[in-house]
């Protein structure tokens, strides 16, 4: 139930575009009902009857039906995709913003690849599903309900057949459905483990390349790559499995149709035009519910994309606090602050006593893993104190808004990471305020103007991924 309230939270965003494209499927399956009530009308009232001088009235009407039909599916198919594209953003906004306030160890636990996957897959999967499946499912009861009351009205038995096929139906849907969900969810798991060595398989290609451990490399890609296929061979088996049960139903049900219609035309009990209407309505019933069927089963495929994405909304995020900071630091304390990243581990900062005031410059030296890092990163709150407190004037730090503290601290990491992108775009870092004559200026302070100057392209020169066109002293 998580999941669906879940799935309803997103669809409402998009009600107008679901309710859209709902009525454009509905008169999509109306006209095509009408195409087939026509059909009684051209045998029993024209071509048994030879009142041919009716037969263009009908061929217009019939042209008008056809055109309607015609123009259902062409908008039906445009009619999802602004909905689709708005819903997809949403979500994927949503996501990030997230991400963005995971903690640190909670983010490092996972591989960059499975990230790149929910974005890829999963959330477009699930945007898809509630602009497009979910109108086919209201057409599709929509269809039936009206079937059944116009099959109705000229044979009960036909009924009877029917509501034994939707009978069973509905068991094969409650049989399969936590099947499929749960497939679903191991094979998206299997894929995203799969996409985590191929990335890191690209990333690391000069290691590995270096050491000459390609077929090491190749033994990791396979035994991921036979994971991921045998899950989705062992998939598409229930599928198919879902599948060799479900069809002969269908089948079956249109057979009995055509026996039992024909039995009665034979006996004038039934006109061959209504015959082939009765045959029409039956099948495009059959239809109805087994498309009905097989979006039920897309509903237990998307609920296990549901909840990998879910998994990671529900995770514990960053704390923020509830007092504005907007006024200047004026310093810093550390009150007793004691810090380890997990409960084995021994304490990387035990009761901390620090003040820093503002205005100083302040060097921690020290061995490594002395503590030196992971004081900047407790004030960049990538990391809570275990014992202790932070106050920055006065104020505890867990208490101030995250955004207005993020505006008053930088940091520049030991270990930059460089975009795949000119030497421009990496300084300014998507801001577009900033003028040229300030760049250089930056970059002349910091003594790296004569550096990039020299490079073929100065400031406009890219760095490739990671910043692999650069040495290790330029990055």
């Amino acid at each position: 139930m998580a999941s669906i309230r879940w799935l309803w939270k997103y669809a409402k965003h998009v009600k107008w575009g679901i309710l859209l494209t709902t009525v454009i499927t509905v008169c999509m399956y109306v006209s095509n009902i009408s195409i087939i009530s026509i059909q009684q009308i051209i045998v029993d009232d024209i071509i048994i009857a030879a009142a041919y001088d009716k037969l263009f009235s009908i061929i217009v009407i019939f042209t008008g039906v056809v055109s309607i039909h015609i123009l259902t599916h062409v908008f039906g198919a445009y009619a999802y995709v602004g909905p689709t594209k708005r819903l997809n953003s949403k979500i994927n906004d949503d996501l990030m913003r997230f991400i963005h306030r995971l903690p640190v160890q909670t983010f490092q636990k996972e591989r960059v690849a499975k990230y790149v996957h929910y974005f890829s897959s999963d959330i477009q999967s699930i945007s898809i599903f509630i602009t497009t499946h979910l109108p086919y499912i209201f057409a599709d009861i929509a269809a039936i309900i009206f079937l059944i009351y116009l099959i109705g009205s000229k044979s009960i038995f036909l009924v009877l057949i029917i509501s034994v096929v939707s009978v069973l139906y509905v068991i094969l849907v409650y049989y399969f459905q936590p099947q499929i969900q749960n497939m679903s969810k191991v094979v998206q798991d299997k894929k995203s483990e799969h996409l985590v060595v191929v990335e890191e398989g690209i990333s690391s290609t000069r290691e590995v390349l270096a050491f000459h451990q390609m077929p090491w490399e190749k033994k990791r890609y396979d035994e991921k790559f036979e994971g991921y296929f045998s899950t989705v061979m062992s998939q598409g088996r229930l599928i198919n499995k879902q599948l060799f049960m479900s069809e002969p139903l269908k089948w079956g049900a249109l057979l009995l149709v055509l026996g039992f219609g024909g039995y009665l035309v034979i006996l004038d009990q039934l006109t061959l035009g209504m015959f082939v209407v009765l045959y029409g309505f039956s099948n495009r019933f059959i239809i109805s519910f087994h498309s009905l069927f097989q979006q039920v089963m897309e509903i237990s495929q998307n609920l296990g994309y549901v909840e990998r994405i879910r998994r990671v909304m529900e995770k514990e995020q960053i704390k923020d606090g509830d007092i504005s900071f907007k006024e200047d630091i004026s310093e810093i304390v550390f009150e007793k602050v004691s810090f380890k990243y997990t409960g084995s581990l021994p304490n990387v900062l035990k009761d901390v006593m620090l003040t820093i005031p503002a205005g100083k410059k302040i060097a921690f030296v020290g061995t490594s893993g002395g503590g030196k890092s992971t004081i900047a990163q407790l004030l960049i709150r990538f990391y809570e104190p275990t014992t202790g407190k932070i106050l920055i004037n006065g104020i505890r730090l867990s208490d101030i808004r995250l955004k207005d503290w993020q505006q008053k601290i930088d940091i520049v990491f030991q270990d930059p990471f460089i975009f795949p992108d000119s030497i421009r775009t990496n300084i300014t870092l998507g801001r577009h305020n900033i003028s040229e004559e300030q760049i250089i200026e930056t970059c002349r302070r910091a003594h790296i103007h004569d550096v990039i100057t020299s490079l073929p392209n100065g400031y406009d020169t890219e760095l490739g991924e990671r910043g692999i066109n650069l040495s290790g002293g330029q990055r």
